[in-house]
């Protein structure tokens, strides 16, 4: 069920208002956000986006807590980079076969949950394609919230079901079409569609959050609208609309939106959560422009792969250290040189060519070259919201 109008505003400014205490000119500056936002209630939870810990939770209240800090409150972990699926769009690509162990994956969890993450995000490859994705997401307890990123392929009714019993919250199933032969082909597999279709059932069935993330292209940027239309159909609760990065099998691809099709899908975002006939959406372009929250991307978000490495996000290549050879603490520590403020625009988007420059077959880079990386590229300045946030 979706909140707007007035009783929208109202559970906002509970939520951040009267419990929470926050600068006035940021409580003003969020309030007027709200108008292009659209809260969600799914049984006794109000969710205010994917990125979000739902409310009310321990792990809503770390969320917050955590707010303007350099504590990462969101890890996305790649379980494995095993995939039966060709995707145009796959930034896993060139990445490691190796899978960290269980023991590992656990200890991970455990450091990162004392530091005070709130959001979990389990992702490949395909992760349900790794048997015990169940006992590793049952590793997180309640002062996080946890989502899970598939294609579809493998979600089963038993699946949801015991990953239902595990505490799973977020399912998030990619889908990049509406028609399904496009779909089929930007995913390079016949049946894709129907697959990513059953999930969305099978998660709504199972009472979990079900978001559709989508990556969009030129073409299809012309009939978005009749994509959340669709969307609206299968009752989503939200919808993820990412622009084309150039990482992983993009890396060396001129396929960058243009500015003028940014603001197209920033006038998206903002239409689409002021009306009841779409789900709600989250652009991507609009949450890290520079009058939203910006790229968090190793600051407030952290990307582990399949191998161990910490980089920025899984669209930001650059490595700096591995989870098996140091510690969680001295390698943020090593990035925070480097990231140390949201930034006003995707560091990927804005500085691929330095790293496409030097890609060898090989990702991510090693830490000497992502530090040299960083070095040559301009410091950004902070976004509105966290200059409100710290004021």
């Amino acid at each position: 069920m979706q909140l707007t109008g007035i009783r929208k505003y109202l559970t906002f400014l509970k939520m951040y208002r009267l419990r929470y205490r926050f600068p006035l000119p940021f409580l003003l500056y969020a309030s007027r956000l709200a108008r292009y936002e659209k809260l969600v209630k799914i049984k006794d939870k109000i969710v205010f986006s994917s990125f979000v810990p739902p409310y009310p939770s321990k792990a809503f209240d770390r969320f917050i807590a955590s707010a303007g800090k350099k504590i990462p409150t969101s890890v996305y972990i790649s379980v494995t980079n095993k995939c039966r699926y060709d995707c145009w769009h796959c930034s896993s690509r060139y990445r490691t076969d190796k899978e960290l162990t269980t023991e590992e994956i656990t200890k991970m969890i455990k450091d990162f949950q004392d530091m005070g993450v709130s959001v979990f995000g389990f992702t490949g490859g395909e992760p349900l394609l790794r048997q015990d994705i169940p006992e590793i997401i049952r590793l997180v307890d309640d002062r996080s919230s946890t989502v899970l990123f598939t294609s579809g392929d493998a979600f089963t009714a038993e699946k949801a079901k015991e990953l239902k019993g595990a505490g799973l919250f977020c399912v998030v199933v990619s889908l990049d079409h509406f028609k399904e032969e496009m779909h089929d082909f930007l995913r390079g597999r016949k049946g894709a569609f129907e697959t990513a279709v059953d999930a969305i059932e099978i998660s709504k069935k199972h009472g979990f959050y079900t978001v559709i993330s989508m990556v969009v292209t030129k073409q299809l940027l012309d009939s978005i609208f009749d994509f959340l239309g669709f969307a609206e159909k299968m009752k989503v609760d939200e919808v993820r609309i990412l622009e084309p990065v150039p990482c992983g099998r993009l890396i060396k691809e001129k396929i960058m939106l243009s500015d003028e099709d940014r603001e197209k899908l920033i006038d998206v975002h903002k239409i689409a959560n002021r009306s009841s006939k779409y789900p709600r959406v989250s652009v991507f372009p609009y949450i890290e422009s520079k009058h939203m929250i910006g790229c968090t991307a190793g600051i407030d978000h952290l990307y582990i792969d399949a191998a161990g490495n910490v980089c920025p996000c899984d669209f930001t290549p650059l490595s700096f250290g591995n989870i098996k050879t140091e510690s969680i603490k001295t390698i943020l520590e090593r990035m925070h040189t480097y990231f140390d403020r949201p930034r006003e625009k995707c560091f990927m988007a804005e500085h691929y060519q330095e790293i496409a420059k030097e890609f060898d077959d090989k990702l991510p880079l090693s830490v000497e070259k992502s530090i040299e990386i960083c070095r040559r590229c301009k410091p950004s300045e902070s976004t509105d919201f966290y200059k409100k946030l710290l004021s």
